[in-house]
């Protein structure tokens, strides 16, 4: 019998009887707004790693400047969920081959494990012989543990790698659903969003009125989406539904509806976090404790809604914008090592402290990092370091 080619299977769609199935799209080709989103993913990112969180002063010091510096620290949460968001995007809307899959897998895994290794040693020497720093001393046996483990002040960040990793452990079931079944995809979203982000703001409130037991007592027993990556899988599979209604999400009415949801999402972080500071003594970090929150999936939804209007290369600054989102991982893996002296030349050259010098290292450090991948690229063997 001859195979009836119809338009939707042309371009690479599920084909089940003539109809196309729930959620299956085209593989898309580039998407310059995906790339616009890595951009503004790295930059915030980068800016987060060089602001000591800690630094921020409104516990010493009420007056509203230290605040207002609080609520721009706060948007930086948006950084590593919009990652998620575009894995989500691009994996869940193109066509899986199961062998590539499970290679990429190892890949990353392989990959976690040689910046590790690079980064320990290069910081290791620097912070020990050059900066003379007694706590840069590791046995081999802590080397070790902190390189598989990623662990230390210079390899926590590579977390973002097992995540994906873990991400990619389920990603065949979840584009099984995605492709087959809207009812289970969604039926799978709806409790990992429910355990996680209306968790998070249940324990939160929980807290806030001394009852937090109680949420514990009847609730979180439930939740097998209990460790810390269930955000990572939710905002992947958002990423998904993301791409297939884009052009729903262009209109004025969600434009005004995503700035209103950045700018309540961060106030209502950055208020959590100053009471929980308070209540504490000790600033709480409303980046990296919150990206399990719905205050940061809202936030993150509402940037990479923005960004659906960005058009692409067409002028210079367009140009570099795509050259970061292109290289955005190649400088995820680089800007750590480089932080250090880049900060010990900040300070050799008198740079103001706050929110200001911290901005201007990070503007270095990115900048710094893909002129040295676009270099490290051009080396034959030394380019495989950056391909996941």
């Amino acid at each position: 019998m001859k195979e009836v080619s119809t338009p939707a299977a042309q371009h690479g769609r599920n084909v089940d009887n003539g109809n196309i199935l729930p959620f299956s799209t085209p593989p898309p080709e580039r998407l310059p707004f995906l790339d616009f989103i890595k951009a503004i993913a790295i930059s915030l990112v980068v800016i987060y790693h060089s602001t000591p969180f800690a630094r921020i002063n409104f516990l010493t010091d009420g007056s509203p400047l230290n605040y207002l510096e609080y609520f721009f620290f706060t948007l930086l949460g948006f950084g590593v969920p919009l990652f998620f968001l575009v894995n989500g995007a691009l994996l869940l809307n193109k066509k899986l081959n199961i062998p590539k899959h499970y290679a990429k897998m190892f890949r990353m895994a392989l990959l976690g494990i040689v910046w590790a290794c690079m980064t320990m040693f290069f910081l290791r020497y620097y912070r020990e012989h050059l900066l003379g720093r007694a706590d840069a001393r590791y046995s081999p046996s802590d080397t070790i543990r902190a390189i598989l483990f990623f662990q230390g002040d210079w390899l926590t960040h590579l977390w973002f790698i097992k995540a994906l990793v873990a991400i990619h452990i389920l990603a065949p079931l979840v584009k099984l659903a995605y492709d087959y079944s809207k009812a289970i995809f969604l039926h799978t979203f709806f409790f990992i969003f429910l355990f996680t982000f209306v968790l998070n703001l249940a324990s939160k409130f929980a807290g806030v009125i001394g009852q937090g037991y109680l949420l514990k007592a009847t609730v979180t027993d439930y939740n097998i989406f209990a460790y810390h990556y269930s955000f990572a899988l939710a905002y992947f599979m958002a990423g998904g539904l993301f791409l297939n209604y884009k052009d729903k999400l262009k209109t004025p009415f969600f434009r005004t509806l995503s700035i209103f949801g950045i700018l309540l999402a961060t106030l209502c972080t950055t208020l959590y976090g100053a009471w929980y500071s308070r209540k504490t003594g000790v600033v709480y970090d409303s980046v990296f404790m919150e990206y399990g929150s719905i205050f940061s999936f809202i936030g993150a939804l509402g940037v990479a809604t923005l960004a659906l209007a960005y058009k692409g290369a067409q002028n210079t600054a367009g140009k570099l914008i795509q050259t970061i989102g292109v290289n955005s991982l190649s400088i995820y893996f680089l800007h750590i090592p480089l932080l250090d002296p880049i900060r010990s030349l900040a300070r050799a050259v008198s740079l103001p402290g706050g929110m200001l010098g911290n901005l201007f290292v990070a503007i270095i450090t990115l900048f710094f990092s893909l002129g040295l991948c676009l270099l490290l690229k051009k080396i034959p063997v030394v380019r495989e370091l950056f391909k996941i």
